[in-house]
């Protein structure tokens, strides 16, 4: 949800960044992303722009740009923002002769995947979905997008084992989470086993949760 709302007002807070810090605002327009949002205790929200032009990513991940970038998000998207910035799940854009383009179009996360994956992976929600979506893939695992299991939605689902998958912001889940608890139990009930992953994790070693969904299912 978090991430949606961002999403939403992502192409006006970039026009708005545009106008005050030019040089920030061309490198987020031509090679970023919000890829997570998550809530935290203290009311702030953690924000993770991914990006895959070489040079973006070094000016945007300096401290100096990190402190602009939180001041001016904060004020553009109404709300007390964090901002992190990570290269893009999909692989960085090979750099190119002559000047800085105007627009760097982003490493496509399903490459090489068959038209039947890109149409099943539409309804993911971000990059890091559709990272873990594909990997999953390549490995023969036929993941579900978005599915629906008694009054709740799913991530990802493997209907037949009963096996769902969420990725759960940046850090992941918190702990204490009654709303959680009680849809693990409501689902457990049905024979459905959830694993969570944090988007950090999906995005650090996405192998490796894959193998945590084979062995599951």
């Amino acid at each position: 949800m978090e991430l949606r709302r961002v999403i939403w007002s992502w192409e006006t807070a970039i026009l708005r960044l545009l106008e005050r810090e030019p040089s920030l605002g061309r490198a987020a327009r031509r090679s970023c992303r919000p890829i997570a949002a998550e809530r935290k205790d203290d009311g702030r929200l953690t924000l993770v722009i991914a990006c895959w032009w070489p040079p973006d990513l070094a000016d945007l991940h300096s401290p100096a740009s990190i402190s602009r970038l939180d001041a001016d998000l904060s004020e553009f998207l109404d709300d007390q923002v964090r901002t992190r910035v990570v290269p893009w799940p999909g692989g960085m854009a090979p750099p190119r002769p002559g000047p800085d383009p105007e627009e760097v179009p982003p490493p496509d996360v399903l490459a090489g995947l068959p038209l039947e994956a890109h149409e099943a992976a539409r309804v993911c929600e971000s990059a890091l979905q559709r990272l873990l979506f594909a990997r999953a893939w390549a490995r023969g695992l036929r993941l579900v997008c978005q599915y629906p299991a008694l009054n709740y939605r799913l991530d990802f689902a493997l209907p037949q084992a009963r096996v769902g998958a969420e990725v759960i912001g940046w850090d992941g889940p918190r702990p204490g989470r009654t709303d959680r608890w009680e849809r693990e139990q409501q689902l457990g009930a049905e024979s459905w086993r959830i694993l969570y992953f944090a988007g950090q994790e999906v995005h650090r070693d996405v192998e490796r949760c894959v193998d945590q969904l084979v062995a599951t299912s």
